[in-house]
């Protein structure tokens, strides 16, 4: 497989704080990459400097083959990464489809947004889309109505609607029960393969890192500290101790 996120002892610090520390780590194509650890370990700066929203100290981000270091935010969603955030991100007042519609519309640049919501293709392309995720039923809903979880599947659909190869989901799971994490956890599996993607998932739920990632990488202090298979962090005695304080996981079914 190769390689298409590589971070190069990538560093950033916060009022003299180190919340990233020389972190290098490369994610292979096509896998479910889980990235854990405890509050404060540095995961969701990661993302940040991934994404573009957060500029480094030190060190690169290549995607695809390509140093996306300095690049905006927009740019780096037009070379086809996407991201969603621990807190849900949606309009709320505004329908399904509509929320579907905004991102497909940015993708496609401004000459294509003065056609409106009313444009035929963009409207179909985001039905399509709703439908693959199983939101077609509730297509002019708003948004803010639909149950949490729901929330959480059109957040994705969102960042599914700009067509990415790399997909970046932070806690997605954060504040659902065992059952909840479960389905999304199968929900994010068949997006996958539906898509043809690339995912790395922050998240607290160790059942839903366990059962569906390929590849954990471990973080502590803003360094890794382990990386591996599922079966391979579960038997770090370091990952443990560190992390965990010498509790077992429990592995979903």
């Amino acid at each position: 497989m190769t390689g298409v996120l590589r971070l190069e002892s990538l560093s950033k610090s916060f009022g003299g704080v180190a919340a990233v520390r020389s972190l290098s780590m490369e994610v292979e194509e096509g896998l479910i990459w889980g990235l854990i650890g405890p509050n404060g370990a540095g995961k969701t700066t990661v993302f940040n400097l991934v994404s573009g929203a957060v500029r480094p100290d030190g060190g690169r981000v290549i995607f695809r083959g390509r140093d996306i270091t300095a690049l905006a935010p927009h740019r780096i969603v037009k070379l086809g990464m996407a991201r969603t955030f621990q807190n849900i991100r949606l309009f709320h007042n505004l329908s399904c489809l509509e929320n579907v519609c905004i991102p497909m519309l940015q993708a496609e640049g401004p000459l294509r947004s003065l056609l409106g919501f009313g444009g035929r293709d963009v409207r179909r392309k985001a039905m399509d889309l709703l439908d693959r995720v199983g939101l077609a039923d509730m297509w002019d809903r708003g948004a803010g109505t639909l149950p949490y979880g729901l929330q959480r599947k059109l957040e994705i659909a969102r960042a599914l609607a700009s067509g990415p190869r790399l997909l970046l989901l932070d806690e997605p799971a954060a504040g659902m029960n065992p059952e909840e994490s479960r389905r999304l956890g199968d929900f994010i599996t068949q997006v996958r393969q539906a898509f043809g993607l690339t995912v790395i998932l922050i998240e607290h739920h160790m059942d839903v890192i366990m059962r569906i990632c390929h590849r954990v990488t471990v973080m502590n202090f803003g360094s890794i500290l382990f990386q591996g298979t599922p079966s391979e962090v579960l038997g770090s005695r370091d990952v443990m101790e560190a992390y965990m304080g010498r509790r077992r996981w429990a592995v979903g079914a």
